[in-house]
């Protein structure tokens, strides 16, 4: 449809999908957080496209669209994409635990362990 149509439709189709996506992340980056923490990159990128979604589509409707406006859409997702691929990386570089015992690994991850009770040493 945008390819054959006019600057108007491109716009309403970059509006309609990035709507779309940004709402997807917001629930995405909400589910995250309770697993891996902050998730404020990707809050704030799914902000930044439902608020540019609805602006094209606005704009679409508009007397007068021009496809530069996307250009600030594609940098700060360009960014936000960036800015996962650091955090991701400092995140691996963090060492998980202070201890070798795996049971402390597991523990420290959020997990129950149950050990056996060791057996009393009886004299023979």
């Amino acid at each position: 449809m945008a390819a054959a149509g006019s600057v108007a439709d491109v716009l309403a189709v970059f509006g309609a999908w990035a709507g779309v996506t940004g709402a997807a992340q917001l629930v995405v980056a909400r589910r995250r957080r309770a697993l891996l923490g902050h998730q404020w990159p990707m809050l704030i990128a799914g902000d930044a496209s439902v608020i540019a979604g609805v602006a094209y589509v606005i704009a679409a409707a508009g007397g007068n669209p021009k496809l530069v406006w996307l250009v600030s859409y594609t940098a700060t997702g360009g960014l936000e994409f960036v800015i996962q691929a650091w955090l991701l990386a400092r995140r691996r570089r963090e060492p998980t635990t202070t201890s070798a015992d795996p049971e402390h690994k597991l523990t420290s991850a959020g997990l129950t362990v149950d050990s056996p009770s060791p057996e009393p040493h009886t004299a023979g």
